[in-house]
């Protein structure tokens, strides 16, 4: 008798071990994958941004980067908690990086101007020719991948007028209005890709309060001028821990490397 119960008890402890631990195992699994999921990660930086815990959410929202997640928003978000650490530098760097993917964004150009205007003896850009202004507002508006979108919709368009003009009679004179105005818009959206694309990984912000760009790439060398925290500049050249750069107003100096964060 008392080996048929414990063979029943067994039994009963062989069936719940089939039912349950593979569930067990698998709600564990569930809520372990949650939480190292990317929507998972960055709602927890979003909490921890809004609870003022700062240094917990940068962490949070560095991991998700350094995992190979990027978006418009990301940086926006990493940009805000530098900025509400006293951090300018590197809440302007990550602002530059968000305008990348998401230009149009009216809350990230409010901060991003807001930003800018605490910059401490900040050059003024030179302004350029009219054309130039007008480049610059153009590129401003778009990223690299919308850019690259417009300029094929633009393609597109302008061999469909032209197959047409060859096909309807008394076309012609709204082809050529349609064809000007396309070459025009043509011709600025290649601008300003073109233009867009040779400052991919050369433009750099400084993120530390100040440092002195020199003559030479060297300690000892004479400082030419003064780049304080959250200034833009053009890289143009390399040299071991130095990066020579170009300012706004034209001056170029050897700059150290730790000063900058590329964006």
């Amino acid at each position: 008798m008392r080996n048929r119960n414990r063979v029943i008890k067994n039994f009963v402890c062989i069936i719940f071990g089939l039912i349950f631990v593979p569930g067990t195992f698998n709600l564990l699994y569930s809520a372990q994958r949650r939480i190292k999921s990317p929507n998972y990660i960055f709602y927890k930086a979003n909490s921890l941004y809004e609870n003022a815990h700062y240094d917990e959410a940068i962490t949070e929202y560095n991991q998700l980067l350094k995992d190979g997640y990027e978006s418009g928003n990301l940086y926006y978000n990493l940009g805000n908690c530098y900025f509400k650490k006293g951090e300018l530098g590197k809440a302007i760097l990550n602002y530059e990086r968000a305008r990348r993917l998401i230009p149009r964004d009216k809350d990230l150009e409010s901060n991003y101007e807001y930003a800018k205007s605490l910059i401490k003896n900040n050059t003024k850009e030179h302004p350029g020719i009219w054309i130039v202004r007008l480049k610059r507002k153009f590129s401003s508006q778009f990223s690299i991948d919308e850019m690259t979108f417009l300029l094929s919709i633009i393609y597109i368009i302008l061999v469909v007028i032209l197959i047409t003009n060859i096909f309807v009679k008394g076309f012609k004179k709204y082809a050529v209005i349609g064809i000007s105005i396309l070459f025009l818009l043509l011709g600025l959206s290649i601008s300003s890709f073109i233009d867009k694309k040779a400052h991919l990984g050369k433009d750099a912000i400084v993120i530390v309060a100040k440092a002195d760009a020199k003559f030479e790439p060297f300690d000892k060398s004479t400082t030419y001028f003064i780049l304080y925290e959250g200034m833009k500049v053009s890289v143009i050249d390399e040299k071991e821990n130095w990066r020579k750069v170009e300012r706004d107003d034209g001056k170029v100096g050897w700059v150290r490397k730790s000063a900058l964060g590329m964006i």
